[in-house]
C-alpha cells in the first residue's frame, strides 16, 4: 500500500505556517521595540542628554540584533549533535 501524499502535504503546510508565524512574531518584536527604545532609555537614564541616549540605544540595538546571531550558531551546533527535528521542536 502506498503512503498518502496528501497527508504529508497537509503536515508540511502546517509546519510551514508555524514557521512563518514564528518569523512574523520576531519581526513584530523588532517593529515594536526599536521605535520606542529611545523613549524608554530616556526615561531610565540618570542623565537624559541626547548623546547618552544615543549611546545606550546603539548598544541595546547591537545586543538585540547580535543575540539571535550568536544563538543561531549555538542552535546549529546543537542540532548537528542531537538532530534537526528535536531542536526545531524545542526552539518553537
Amino acid at each position: 500500500m502506498m503512503p498518502n501524499n496528501g497527508d504529508r502535504g497537509a503536515k508540511s503546510n502546517r509546519v510551514f505556517i508555524a514557521l512563518l508565524a514564528a518569523v512574523f512574531v520576531v519581526a513584530l518584536g523588532y517593529g515594536v521595540v526599536l521605535p520606542v527604545l529611545p523613549t524608554m532609555v530616556a526615561g531610565l537614564t540618570a542623565a537624559p542628554d541626547s548623546s547618552t541616549i544615543a549611546r545606550h540605544v546603539g548598544w541595546l540595538t547591537a545586543a538585540y540584533i547580535a543575540a539571535p546571531l550568536v544563538m543561531a550558531i549555538l542552535w546549529g551546533r546543537l542540532s548537528a549533535v542531537v538532530g534537526r527535528k528535536p531542536i526545531i521542536v524545542l526552539a518553537l
